[in-house]
């Protein structure tokens, strides 16, 4: 899994939307003052992908910005020779969705189209597993250091 690009909107600290894109360079470094949202970063990635952060899979209410009334976060990775794009969504009232998106380039254009199945949480995790092949706690331990867990 080579990550592309982090979106995140209403997500902790990000209010209004905001992209890291990552492009073709082999290494990236996240730098800032305490509280610029590094961290925030890390756990959209986990809990898009994971439906997990930090804190454990409770409370995911709590991540939504207080400005807010839900977030929306995507994460694009190549898998492969292929594209990806995984997003999650939560508001404060209403169900959580997720999906996995696979771009196709038929033309110039483009667009994403959505994988089968991967809308239930079922559905999501099972294509997880077999294509990410890593488990939450193998996540955070080898792509993520966690403060305070990186002994």
């Amino acid at each position: 899994m080579i990550p592309e690009r982090i979106f995140v909107e209403g997500f902790l600290c990000y209010r209004e939307p905001q992209e890291a894109c990552f492009g073709d360079c082999t290494l990236w470094m996240l730098s800032g003052p305490n509280g610029s949202g590094k961290s925030a970063l890390f756990d959209a990635v986990t809990f898009t992908l994971y439906g997990q952060h930090r804190a454990g899979r409770q409370n995911a209410r709590g991540l939504i910005n207080e400005d807010s009334d839900g977030f929306v976060l995507e994460i694009d990775f190549a898998l492969e020779e292929h594209r990806f794009r995984a997003r999650r969504t939560l508001s404060r009232y209403g169900r959580p969705t997720r999906q996995i998106y696979q771009w196709s380039s038929n033309d110039e254009l483009g667009e994403w189209h959505a994988v089968h199945e991967t809308h239930t949480e079922q559905g999501f995790t099972q294509w997880i597993h077999e294509n990410i092949a890593l488990t939450y706690e193998t996540f955070t331990a080898s792509v993520l250091l966690l403060q305070g867990k990186a002994d």
